[in-house]
């Protein structure tokens, strides 16, 4: 299993965190799968955002136009 590396002063709020259940393993491997879901999502985002601005450039939309529409029904 990879060894990580935490620094004293991050371990020990860790360990202050913790519920009376838990270990740190468990604290460390939830907080990082959750890390790496926000990433994900944000990847998604941005992934999304692109294929939605390029659809705009197709159309010969603006942004300014786009935004004014967006006021508009506001």
């Amino acid at each position: 299993m990879p060894h990580v590396e935490i620094p004293q002063d991050l371990f020990q709020q860790i360990q202050q965190a913790l519920p009376a259940s838990g270990t740190t393993d468990q604290f460390v491997s939830q907080a990082v799968r959750e890390k790496l879901a926000g990433e994900q999502r944000r990847e998604e985002f941005f992934r999304l955002s692109d294929i939605t601005r390029q659809a705009m450039v197709q159309q010969g939309l603006t942004e300014d136009e786009i935004l004014e529409d967006f006021e508009s029904q506001r």
